[in-house]
């Protein structure tokens, strides 16, 4: 049998990953999308936020090796615990997971909740014109 790589340890929970992050980007862009109808720079400052969150996101590192100091810190971030998540998923017992799903469904949630709101607050100040 022809694989790439290797199999999954647990499918689901590595499909539940990939779910929730996309829901969780679904949630800021509606956020931010509506933020710019009212806020113009807002899209100034999307390319430096992305690029700041991506060292602190966990995707090249394992949050196992950190400090348990720095460790907290890391964990305030709900994609830290997507990556966990999904890493965990991959390798199975081979490492030691960090993260709450708990607390990834609350942010997950949250943001579509406010992109939701903040969409509706929007949606007046909308025009399709030429």
């Amino acid at each position: 049998m022809l694989t790439i790589g290797e199999i999954p340890h647990h499918p689901g929970q590595l499909i539940l990953g990939l779910v929730l992050s996309a829901l969780l980007g679904h949630g800021l862009a509606m956020l931010l999308g509506s933020l710019q109808v009212f806020v113009e720079f807002t899209e100034r400052l999307v390319h430096p936020f992305t690029y700041i969150l991506m060292p602190i996101s966990a995707p090249f590192y394992m949050v196992e090796t950190m400090p348990p100091n720095v460790r907290e810190m890391l964990l305030w971030n709900p994609l830290v615990h997507i990556n966990e998540m999904n890493r965990w998923s991959m390798f199975g017992d081979r490492i030691v997971p960090h993260y709450d799903l708990g607390y990834v469904m609350i942010w997950v949630l949250g943001l579509n909740l406010l992109g939701m709101a903040g969409l509706r607050a929007a949606r007046p100040r909308l025009s399709m014109s030429d």
